[in-house]
């Protein structure tokens, strides 16, 4: 039995007498060619109404392979692309953005082969679902797992993304830095940072936002060596680190999972930390 892909959209909400119910307006589902999962992990839409959506389909001989779609106000859909990695193994969309144009920036993780292990791939389409260009991201000093867990598109078509990179062959998994990249809006690598936190354990990125300068700012979780910390780190538009922000309660694992920047440059970090009890 093939399985669906569904995206449910509640665009508004129907009020009952005596009760409050939420009813989606629309629910559309989108079926893969395959025997296996479809999936939508992340949605944007721009000031004309019109829905992206971005995720993987299974294609026999293939495996998964970005899938990006794009549906009006009404949940029809307008087209659909599709995005086989270079491994012709798993590639997985994971996040969307726009920018001022109405271009769509897609990014995930895919299969970079036996050698490279898992890449970064981005990619970027006109409104009009004309693939722009693609970037693949290998650490080749160390090829193994390179993996996206935030992306930010900025007005003018910088992307921004950070996540984790392992950094050599024997302990995978244990031992990630925080990798940090910027592509310009022609999909050139304008920089890759890395982040070693003084546990030289396991650092990632979870979260990242774009300034309006050229530059981000990301967060998310490094090792002391005893347990982990949150961190917060500011990238001008060239690379360079503005300032390191260390979180640390004195106790128990604190991770950042989410920020948010306002008007005036202030900060806001979310995510979890422990307690005593």
């Amino acid at each position: 039995m093939k399985r669906k892909i569904s995206l449910i959209i509640a665009l508004c909400f129907f009020i009952n007498l005596g009760k409050s119910q939420s009813l989606p307006i629309l629910n559309k589902s989108i079926q893969g060619t395959g025997e296996n999962s479809d999936w939508f992990n992340a949605i944007a839409n721009d000031n004309l109404g019109f829905i992206y959506a971005t995720g993987y389909t299974f294609n026999q001989s293939k495996d998964k392979d970005f899938l990006l779609v794009k549906m009006n106000a009404a949940g029809s859909v307008i087209w659909n692309r599709q995005i086989n990695g270079a491994g012709n193994g798993f590639d997985k969309a994971h996040f969307i953005g726009l920018d001022a144009a109405s271009n769509i920036y897609i990014c995930g993780e895919s299969d970079g082969g036996s050698i490279n292990h898992n890449d970064i791939l981005v990619a970027k389409y006109n409104s009009s679902g004309t693939l722009l260009w693609t970037s693949s991201y290998n650490a080749s000093a160390y090829n193994q797992s390179d993996v996206p867990l935030a992306m930010s598109v900025d007005a003018t078509g910088n992307v921004f993304i950070t996540g984790s990179s392992d950094r050599d062959s024997t302990t995978a998994g244990f031992n990630d830095d925080i990798l940090t990249l910027k592509y310009n809006t022609s999909g050139t690598l304008q920089w890759a940072i890395r982040f070693n936190g003084a546990g030289n354990a396991t650092d990632r990125g979870t979260a990242i936002a774009s300034t309006n300068n050229g530059g981000c700012i990301i967060t998310g979780r490094t090792s002391n060596g005893s347990d982990d910390d949150a961190v917060t780190i500011k990238y001008n538009a060239t690379g360079i680190a503005v300032f390191t922000k260390i979180f640390d309660r004195g106790f128990g694992t604190d991770r950042a999972e989410a920020i948010v920047t306002d008007v005036i440059g202030n900060i806001y970090i979310s995510g979890r930390s422990a307690v005593i009890t």
